[in-house]
């Protein structure tokens, strides 16, 4: 007699990915972990989608999972648009609203992770998330954040533009915080409302959870400088500056625009590029690779670049705490355009 094999468990991870990686970067993060350590907790087979506005390709999915591809939507002058197709943003949110409901309640996840905003890009998912606890009450549906959210004013307006905490607590069963509270608590920051605070588990730092991958060949010739600017989509004056920097001697610059940065703009910057700099568009991970450096043990040194204030403000808000041991220089934009040569050459005196 066979011996029965259990069901799958089933995870659904949403990411919006309307500007830059990181988005879809935790998520797969999180899809290797749970492929990885679920089977040996539960004694069960995990299988899952990964529901993004971003091309993912197969090689960097875990066995079992899948993708679902939604059309694209991207920010412009601080709201958000189709990325590629010409109908309205409204018209896009009602199709992808239709796309989703699909996925969440035919799939019939155990496990839903939703990556930062908890009813999607213009409440995109309030709609599905109610029909799924009717169609299944025992679902389980994460809220996914990372611990640096935004200044505490404009996190509590973000909040309060999702209504009623108790409605939203009948959709969400636990918050997970990417982070440690004894580096970033978004609790005592006002970051998070008092009303959810018992919802909130922290995970520790997903770089461990990250897959590896073959190594760019670039990177693996010497010394280098490195910049970044996560998806690329606003990022073009900085890697303009940066590819016109001078190198300092011994060292090689690897510039990488990102997969978001338009072809004209990628272009752009390459015909500007001294001899020593070498522009791509892509490499393994992004912006967040920072985080996995530090815990891979990797040397280096950091020089955070924050664009302006029409950005989040993240990665600026974690990097002064990397400062005390060196490892993080934080460094306004403005001023990285205009001191290029001085920062090459406090690369050399380092």
């Amino acid at each position: 007699m066979e011996a029965f094999a259990p069901a799958p468990l089933r995870v659904l991870l949403y990411s919006h990915d309307s500007q830059g990686l990181g988005h879809l970067r935790r998520n797969l993060a999180l899809a290797h972990s749970m492929a990885h350590d679920l089977p040996r907790r539960t004694r069960r087979p995990v299988t899952g989608m990964l529901i993004t506005g971003l091309d993912v390709p197969a090689v960097e999915l875990p066995d079992g999972f899948d993708v679902i591809r939604m059309p694209g939507i991207t920010k412009r002058a601080g709201v958000y648009a189709p990325r590629e197709v010409l109908v309205s943003m409204p018209d896009l949110t009602d199709l992808r609203e239709q796309l989703l409901t699909a996925a969440v309640v035919g799939f019939e996840p155990d496990l839903v992770v939703i990556d930062r905003h908890a009813y999607g890009v213009d409440h995109e998912l309030r709609v599905p998330l109610t029909a799924l606890r009717l169609a299944q009450p025992t679902a389980q549906v994460v809220l996914g954040l990372r611990e640096v959210l935004d200044s505490p004013e404009v996190a509590s307006a973000e909040w309060l533009s999702l209504g009623d905490l108790h409605a939203l607590r009948r959709v969400i069963d636990r918050i997970w915080v990417y982070g440690d509270a004894a580096v970033h608590d978004p609790r005592v920051t006002g970051e998070i409302p008092v009303g959810l605070h018992d919802l909130v588990d922290f995970t520790g730092y997903l770089s461990q959870g990250r897959p590896g991958g073959v190594v760019n060949p670039l990177i693996q010739r010497g010394p280098y400088l490195l910049t970044m600017v996560g998806g690329g989509s606003d990022g073009r004056a900085l890697c303009e500056a940066a590819a016109q920097a001078e190198v300092p001697v011994g060292y090689r610059h690897i510039l990488v625009t990102g997969p978001q940065m338009s072809a004209r703009d990628h272009a752009a910057v390459s015909l500007v590029a001294t001899s020593r700099t070498e522009v791509l568009r892509r490499v393994r991970d992004g912006l967040a690779a920072i985080c996995g450096a530090t815990g891979f043990g990797r040397d280096g040194r950091i020089q955070h670049c924050h664009r302006g204030a029409q950005h989040r403000r993240t990665g600026l808000a974690g990097a002064p705490r990397g400062a005390p041991d060196g490892a993080v220089d934080p460094l306004p934009g403005a001023v990285a355009c205009r001191s290029r040569r001085r920062v090459a050459a406090d690369t050399n005196d380092r």
